[in-house]
Formats: structure tokens, sequence, C-alpha cells
């Protein structure tokens, strides 16, 4: 609700308010954390920079194989939220860019461990 209220006032959210979102802060409160809602947050008030960045950091600060969830409806809706043409000093342009790296990334570290794990399964 404070974080809500926050961004419909048209103002940036405090770090340690999107923390407790993400898992650094939910270690840190002992809660579970729920990126996606902070994603859907970030998106129904048109900070998609912000949103952005919060989806390239989830995919970035994961192992592969300890990762059980991402949010990929949410990552979906992102991509084509921030589809438009921009110029390429946009800070939207430069995060979407940044996200889409970070797919890149995670579906080729994806795609080398199922095939070590296939690998393993031979021997």
């Amino acid at each position: 609700a404070a974080a809500q209220t926050v961004l419909a006032a048209g103002r940036e959210l405090p770090r340690w308010l999107a923390d407790r979102f993400t898992r650094s802060g939910a270690f840190a409160t002992g809660d579970s954390g729920d990126p996606a809602a902070l994603l859907r947050l970030y998106v129904r008030y048109d900070q998609l920079p912000a949103a952005l960045t919060v989806a390239a950091d989830l995919i970035d600060n994961h192992k592969v194989g300890t990762l059980n969830w991402l949010p990929y409806s949410h990552l979906e809706a992102l991509l084509r939220a921030t589809k438009m043409p921009t110029t390429p000093d946009d800070p939207v342009a430069h995060a979407r860019t940044r996200l889409v790296t970070s797919l890149r990334r995670y579906a080729a570290d994806l795609a080398h461990a199922t095939l070590l794990e296939k690998a393993a399964k031979v021997f």
C-alpha cells in the first residue's frame, strides 16, 4: 500500500521500500519478497525504466539451478510496453536493452546447464 501511494503521487520509490519487494530486501525483513508485484506497480504508474531495471536485476542476480521462478508474463508485458521506437539516449531504451541482454544471457546459461544435466545422465 505504501509503494502504491508513493508511485501514485508521481514520486520515485525509495530504495528501502523497493528492496522489500526483491530478494535483497526479503532477506533483511524475513519476507519472501514479491518482485512481480513491484514490476506490476512500476508498469501501472509508468515507471518503465525502474521496472526494466528491476527485471534485469532479478535475472542477473540468479544462479542457474537456484532460480525456480521468473515472472515471465510480466516480463513479456514489460517488453511489449517498451517496444515503441525510442531515441538511443532514452532511459527506457537503455534499460530495455539491458533487460534483453540479461534475458539472452539467462537463456544461454539455462541451455548450457540443461546440456550438462543431460550429459551427466548418460554417464
